[in-house]
């Protein structure tokens, strides 16, 4: 998962630490969707609660708030590839932990599989790294190791109740 602002926003990392984010402010979806709880779950493991500014449950709603400038969002760097590939946004991949998903394909152990079901998982998976695979380019990183920089780049909003669209 990655960190996602606008391009004319600070700088930010190549790479963020989990706990820099406590200062940030976020867009993410409600607190019952996966993605909401993937973000919690990595940041409870370091003891540092999300600072949660708006709540919006579509990635494109996400989208339209980072580019209104209401704050950052962590999204699947496919959601928003186009958008950095034009120059509109700036990714920085999070690390320690590492917040990724898992997509699972399962299949009844106990019957025949429908013919060609392999052949269709074999595309899934290889469809679904082809995606992911080619991570999002690196940034220049001004504060070395990326530690500093992300934590003083990024802590430069209040906590805020968050707002529900």
């Amino acid at each position: 998962m990655y960190l996602v602002g606008r391009a004319s926003d600070p700088a930010l990392p190549s790479v963020t630490d989990v706990a820099a984010l406590e200062n940030v402010p976020l867009i993410l979806p409600g607190p019952t969707e996966a993605l909401r709880i993937l973000c919690e779950m990595a940041a409870a493991q370091l003891g540092v609660r999300l600072n949660v500014v708006i709540e919006a449950d579509t990635f494109t709603a996400m989208r339209q708030l980072i580019e209104a400038g209401y704050g950052y969002s962590i999204l699947p760097f496919p959601a928003v590839q186009p958008e950095v590939e034009e120059g509109r946004y700036q990714v920085s991949r999070l690390q320690n932990p590492r917040v990724t998903r898992d997509l699972v394909v399962t299949t009844c152990g106990d019957r025949v599989p429908a013919a060609g079901l392999s052949r269709l998982v074999r595309l899934i998976k290889k469809t679904v790294r082809a995606a992911v695979q080619p991570e999002a380019p690196s940034q220049p990183d001004a504060g070395g190791d990326g530690r500093s920089e992300s934590k003083t780049a990024l802590a430069h909003q209040p906590r805020r109740p968050a707002a529900r669209i």
